[in-house]
This record gives structure tokens, sequence and C-alpha cells, in this order.
């Protein structure tokens, strides 16, 4: 009997570290479902054209998701459109050698449908662009206007019924509202009656926009809302532009702030110095007069207060110092009160032989 060896456990094939997606290449897909008909596209076409689409329907951009799942229809998106509609609109989503190019008038407008419903911007602006209007009927085109938002295709309708030569018809009138048709009625008769009907497009649009302004407010306020892609690179430099504006008005009312500021505390300093030059020169001033008043007028410039500028003259007259009295007197107030008796000086001519005290004693019974 042979032996037998013993049996090593299976062993498990060894694990390969788990891969990572590539950002760009690695498409994550979603599956739409449209009248029973499943759609498997690549998500990426969706979110970059339409926020709204992404937000109202959950497209995230988790790739993880759908990894590994084995049944797709798990995840599918139901969409309450027209398949053919649908058909259409993935047509210019997704072109493939020209494909849109042979998209009809009705699957052109189907696009422009879907696109306004689910703000695809640029697919709609292609759309409009695409879409003929001027072989419509004026009520069609008036109608695709309004359905759409289109402002331009309604002032071209309703141009149209206002300066052509035919009346309206009933039929016209129930289709476009019959108060909107009383109005086109007016302007006919209107325009009629001054003849603007030749190189007049300018007056017969304004009239059409002041009739029905609160329709183009509406339209016009909606279609904002459908920016392209350029437009919005047009707003975003816009408003970049507005705010370097802005911020250059700020910085340049700052500089004018510091500027006043800078003169302010240079006036300041100004006024300053002058103040105390001022402050220094009445000090100067009360010396001189503090100076002058030990003086006196009665006193030489610059001799000691003791000494009378008279000193030396006791026998000159009476007349003379009478004279000099006169002369001090009105040169200096205080003396201007002394009585020349005071002194000894007669007030009337001096008689002979009678004696006065002399200038130097007049002087020293002054001071």
């Amino acid at each position: 009997m042979a032996e037998t060896s013993p049996t090593s456990p299976p062993t498990s094939p060894p694990t390969s570290p788990p891969s990572m997606f590539d950002k760009k290449h690695y498409w994550d897909f979603v599956t739409f479902s449209v009248g029973g008909c499943l759609f498997r596209l690549p998500k990426y076409r969706f979110v970059e054209e339409s926020e709204l689409f992404c937000k109202q329907y959950d497209l995230d951009f988790s790739l993880e998701k759908e990894y590994g799942l084995e049944d797709q229809q798990l995840d599918v998106i139901q969409l309450d459109v027209d398949v053919e509609d649908f058909r259409a609109f993935l047509t210019v989503l997704y072109p493939r050698n020209g494909e849109d190019a042979s998209l009809s008038s009705d699957q052109w407008r189907a696009v422009l449908r879907l696109s306004t419903k689910w703000s695809f911007n640029d697919i709609r602006h292609q759309a409009i662009m695409k879409i003929n209007v001027v072989d419509l009927p004026p009520p069609e085109r008036i109608g695709l206007a309004k359905e759409n938002q289109v402002s331009s295709w309604l002032l071209s309708g309703y141009r149209q019924m206002v300066v052509r030569k035919e009346a309206i018809t009933v039929e016209e009138a129930e289709k476009i509202d019959l108060r909107k048709a009383i109005l086109v009625c007016g302007l006919r008769e209107r325009f009629k009656e001054r003849g603007l009907f030749i190189n007049s497009d300018s007056d017969v649009e304004d009239g059409i926009l002041a009739a029905f302004a609160s329709d183009f407010n509406e339209i016009r306020e909606t279609e904002a809302k459908y920016p392209t892609k350029e437009e919005k690179k047009a707003m975003e430099a816009r408003e970049a532009r507005a705010r370097e504006h802005e911020e250059a008005k700020i910085l340049a009312q700052r500089e004018r702030v510091k500027e006043e500021e800078l003169m302010l505390q240079e006036a300041i300093q100004r006024y300053d110095s002058q103040l105390e030059e001022q402050r220094l020169n009445l000090a100067r001033l009360e010396r001189e007069k503090e100076q002058a008043l030990l003086n006196g007028p009665l006193y030489c410039h610059g001799a000691a207060p003791t000494t009378p500028i008279f000193a030396g003259t006791a026998n000159a007259s009476d007349d003379v110092v009478r004279d000099l009295l006169t002369i001090l007197q009105a040169a200096d107030p205080y003396l201007g009160q002394v009585n020349p008796d005071s002194f000894g000086v007669p007030t009337t001519k001096k008689k002979k032989g009678k004696k006065g005290v002399g200038i130097a004693a007049a002087v020293q019974n002054t001071a």
C-alpha cells in the first residue's frame, strides 16, 4: 500500500492592489430610460453642458459607484420626454461626423424644447440659429417664440402682422389671443394713417415693444437665464473689469485720503510753527516794553536809569526847560499830566532876579 503524502491547504491567488481611475480617460456612464428604451451614454457631456440637469437628476462624479455593478438597470434615470425628441437631442449632444446637420426643422424644434427645458444653453443657442422662422406664419412664429422664450421671434411675428397688407383673420386672432389681436389691429391703423409702412422699422418696432411690453419683459427676463459659455465668459470679464474699476476707485480714494491727511498734518505743523513764532515775537515785544518802561523817554538809550539826559545843565534858562518839558510832554502821556510848576518852573516868563530850580533839579524831581 503506497503511502500518501499529506496535502497542503489550497492557497488563494495573490490579490493585486486596487487600480486607480484615470480622471480624463475613464468615462463614467449614465443610463436613461425614455419611452421604454434604454440609452447608455458618457456622463461628462451632461455635466459640462447643464448644471440644472445634473442637480435635477443627481448626476455626480463618483466613478466608483458604477464599478463592479452587475445589474446596470439599478441606476436607470427615467426621463418623461418623447423618445424621438431625445434621440434628436442626443444627436446634437454627441455629434458624429456632422450628423447634426441632417436634422429636420421639426427635429431642431425638439432639440430647442429639450435644451430649453434642461438649460443646455449652448445647444439651445445652436437650435435657435438652425431654425428658420421666416417662412412660418406669424401666429405659429409667435407661439413658438413664447414656448421657447425667444424675443426676436416674437418681435418679428408681431411686426409681420402689423405691416402686411392683408387683414388679420379670425383664426389668427384666436391663435394669438383676442386681446393681442386687438392691439395688433390698433397698431396697424395707427401706422397706416401716418404712412409709416416704408422705411419705418424702428418706429414700428418701438410701437410693438410698447404695446406688448409685459410679454417682452417676461421673455427677456427668462432669456437672460440661458447664457452660452461665451456669454458667460463675457459677463465674467465685464464683472472682473467692474471689480477692478471699483477697486481702483477705492484705492484712489484711499490715496486721496492719505494725501489729505498728510496735507492736514503739514498745515497743522505750519500753524503750530506760526503760533510759536508769534509767541516768541510777543515775548520779545513784552521784554522790549518792560525795558522801555524801565528806561523811560527821559533817559539816554543804553544808559543807566539813574543817568538823566539833562545832567550838568543846571544853569540852563527856565525858558529852555519849559520848551523841553513841552516836547517831552507830547512824547510821554505821563509827563503830559505834570504841571511845570512842580519842577520849580513858573508858568509865566521868569522875572529878573528870580531863580528857578534848574533843569537838573526838575529832571531829578520827575525821577
